[in-house]
């Protein structure tokens, strides 16, 4: 549960808003958007005062949608109300790299979001792993991804980056490109 939920123990059903369910042709069910909602519902019930609910929009497999279309109108969403992160974004323009068309226009193109989620989609799969796995800002992680196009470099100045501190993120970026730069020429 998230901290934003974890001290609440009533269910306000007006602040559950919708949630977004896919189903898949043999019947399975997965929420695409609600994940801490339902965990908070779960968590409610089991205190036994209320019997809350939740309502959701669902997308099915059978009609033609599919999990990634799914998985994206799902991101969008929180991109909307403001709790989806760069990570959540780049993870959407990672799996497909033309689903930029569906999210450009919907993301201003001068949001730290959008610029951070940009950096990001364009690591190379060893550098996002490092980025998911080393507790790299996405600023510093975007950044490099912006500025670092060999992506065997990408790993390395990440880590020269993460190792030393930088008093901001300007300073972080001048570093990458001398890092870049003088990695690049050796």
């Amino acid at each position: 549960l998230s901290p934003k939920l974890k001290g609440i123990t009533e269910w306000d059903q007006d602040a559950a808003n919708v949630v977004m369910v896919f189903e898949y042709a043999d019947g399975r069910k997965v929420i695409a958007d609600g994940h801490q909602r339902l965990a908070l519902a779960k968590r409610i019930k089991k205190l036994g005062k209320q019997k809350p609910y939740l309502l959701a929009t669902v997308r099915r497999e059978a009609d033609g949608h599919t999990p990634e279309e799914t998985m994206v109108a799902a991101m969008m969403i929180n991109v909307q109300q403001e709790t989806a992160s760069a990570t959540d974004v780049a993870k959407i323009l990672r799996l497909k790299p033309e689903y930029i068309h569906n999210i450009k226009g919907r993301i201003s193109p001068r949001s730290v979001l959008w610029e951070n989620s940009e950096g990001l989609s364009k690591l190379s799969p060893e550098a996002w792993q490092y980025y998911l796995n080393n507790k790299v800002s996405d600023k510093i992680a975007a950044a490099v991804g912006n500025i670092v196009d060999d992506p065997e470099l990408q790993v390395q100045v990440m880590n020269y980056i993460a190792k030393n501190n930088f008093a901001n993120i300007d300073q972080a970026k001048l570093a990458i490109d001398l890092a870049a730069f003088g990695i690049a020429t050796k």
